[in-house]
């Protein structure tokens, strides 16, 4: 019988058994967003990360959860799981605390978390194998530390540690201290991949003392092409090495011919695949030439992937011409603008004077197209129709919204950032709809009274239209999926 060299295989179940003790406090608190406003907390760099845009600015008095000072503590037991011939053990007696020092939501999605983790007590993980009767105890890991997590109220997330972690040292630590990297072998003997791990120790150790004899220590040290074609020339021939090699001054038949390599890449003349790939052959070391031949194809894939990537790439055809003849929207709907839009110097004098209601109902057009500060400055006046001023309000948090995303948009420390985005356009869409829908309503039950006339009168033509034409996409959208529907079925 032959013996399975899989330590994991398909049908396996994953087994986990652990016991702890639990014990922690949880702290609700629903506010408006005003109280909130007057007693917002920072706590170290989450004042540029999560504060508001301006001070002086409106709050609005949306309802807000507050998880702030909610406290769990769980201290573990003994932690076991097992996957088919692979267990892993955790001793006891570890401890972990979350402090929320700041956690809020409101009813659109929108909050902001700032919390502490700590642990402590941690023990060295204990990975063993039933069939191959190997135990590996893995290095031991920080015994107590913590992090801090913020969480922006667009999706902006931070991790900061309390302690800082010397990245340089601790793979030093693993190359070089047996106790570190013997456990890591181990563990890859289980999973057959030993020889892998031990090569790329190895190669590891080979791209560290090149580039500690040659004084790489930033990027921008591997520059001119006559340094970077040395540098490789070097990594390629001492493969296999273990990182003892004493290199000479001399300059190797491989580092002059990398060198016109290097020179085509920065004329962006790519790279010459066939080239390349004798030169491998005819330089490597014996055991890395026999890996080249025996993965050729992915060899040549990987070259043929960085030559694309040095290759300069197509001109480009330029803007279309004809789209500088159009004219800007400002220009294209100033007619229509000037018909409902009041005069700027007008809105400035009249936001310390009860409104008019002919300005009310030009304000109310108009406000999608006023900006933030426009916006905000309206909102002091004191007598405004409770109406138009919630509508304004609505259209300040968007508009702040939408500043905060173009300020700070992707990259990995927005990962969040996708779930506030989501709730950003259902809010916009949910507005818009509520904005039709309250129009005739409003004008049949509230006849005569401001806010009636506002509404009703309030809805541009051209927004009524927009909600009309969505109405019926939505009908033929519908009516689609029920006719493909029905083709599936037959």
């Amino acid at each position: 019988a032959t013996e399975s060299r899989l330590s994991v295989r398909v049908g396996d179940v994953i087994q986990c058994g652990a016991s702890c003790k639990a014990d922690g406090t949880a702290r609700v608190e629903i506010l408006s967003g005003a109280a909130e406003s007057s007693k917002r907390q920072t706590y170290g760099r989450s004042e540029s990360l999560l504060a508001g845009r301006d001070a002086d600015q409106p709050t609005s008095n949306m309802m807000l959860v507050s998880f702030a000072d909610s406290v769990a503590k769980v201290e573990l037991g003994e932690v076991r799981a097992q996957v088919g011939d692979l267990s892993l053990s955790v001793p006891p007696n570890a401890g972990v605390e979350v402090h929320i020092n700041e956690g809020l939501i409101n009813a659109e999605g929108i909050g902001r978390t700032h919390l502490h983790a700590s642990w402590s007590g941690l023990g060295q993980p204990l990975v063993q194998h039933t069939s191959k009767k190997i135990d590996a105890l893995l290095p031991p890991l920080p015994s107590g530390g913590g992090v801090t997590v913020e969480i922006g109220d667009m999706g902006q997330m931070s991790v900061s540690y309390d302690s800082k972690v010397d990245m340089l040292a601790l793979g030093n630590r693993l190359l070089d201290e047996e106790a570190m990297y013997v456990p890591f072998l181990q563990l890859a003997a289980m999973l057959n991949l030993q020889r892998v791990l031990d090569k790329l120790l190895n190669f590891a150790r080979v791209v560290r003392n090149v580039l500690r004899s040659e004084g790489i220590e930033e990027p921008k040290d591997v520059i001119p092409a006559e340094r970077l074609a040395r540098v490789m020339a070097r990594i390629l021939l001492e493969i296999g090495t273990d990182g003892k090699h004493q290199a000479d001054s001399f300059e190797s038949s491989l580092e002059r011919a990398l060198l016109q390599l290097v020179r085509d890449a920065v004329d962006a003349k790519g790279l010459d695949v066939t080239k390349v790939t004798r030169m491998l052959w005819d330089f490597l070391p014996p055991e890395a030439c026999d890996f080249v031949k025996h993965y050729t194809a992915e060899v040549d894939f990987a070259i043929k992937w960085v030559d694309s990537v040095l290759r300069p790439t197509e001109a480009s055809q330029g803007p279309d011409p004809s789209l500088m003849e159009e004219p800007t929207p400002s220009w294209k709907y100033r007619r229509e603008l000037q018909e409902v839009a009041p005069c700027a110097s007008r809105l400035y004098e009249a936001a310390g004077l009860p409104l008019p209601r002919d300005l009310e109902e030009k304000l109310y057009k108009c406000a999608p197209y006023m900006t933030a500060k426009q916006l905000a400055y309206m909102l002091r006046c004191s007598e405004m129709d409770a109406a138009l001023r919630k509508r304004l309000l609505f259209l300040l948090r968007l508009k702040n919204r939408v500043e905060k995303v173009a300020e700070g948009y992707g990259g990995p420390a927005f990962m969040p950032q996708g779930m506030a985005v989501g709730f950003f356009l259902a809010t916009a869409i949910r507005g818009s709809f509520a904005t039709a829908g309250a129009s005739d309503d409003t004008a049949a039950e509230e006849k005569g009274s401001a806010a009636g006339v506002i509404r009703g009168a309030g809805l541009p033509g051209r927004l009524a239209e927009i909600v009309r034409e969505q109405q019926v996409v939505s009908v033929e959208m519908k009516r689609l999926q029920e006719y493909q529907q029905q083709l599936v079925t037959e």
